[in-house]
């Protein structure tokens, strides 16, 4: 009787049908660097400063279709400290964006 059940036990485990594998790649990135901003409201100066930068990626094949349809999701968040020549005044940028 034991060998019967240990029988069946392997037959349901062979007819189950193999899971669906769905990695996941994900990235995460630091930047830095430089910032160059052209006002031209009144004179035409050039500010210049720093720049930096985060970002985040994820894809991943969606559960429903796994072989036609991926999920990738993107998030930007951005800073920017530029001065211009006299160093009389600064332009600060900031920028988030998201995709999904």
């Amino acid at each position: 009787m034991l060998a019967a059940v240990a029988a069946f036990s392997a037959a349901d485990v062979m007819a189950q049908e193999p899971a669906t594998l769905r990695p996941v790649t994900s990235a995460y990135t630091l930047e830095a660097g430089s910032c160059h901003i052209a006002d031209t409201y009144l004179t035409p100066l050039k500010y210049a400063g720093w720049s930096t930068a985060f970002t985040y990626e994820r894809m991943q094949a969606m559960k429903f279709d796994p072989d036609r349809f991926i999920m990738n999701l993107k998030l930007d968040v951005g800073f920017c400290h530029t001065s211009n020549p006299a160093d009389n005044a600064n332009i600060l940028a900031a920028g988030i964006a998201a995709r999904w």
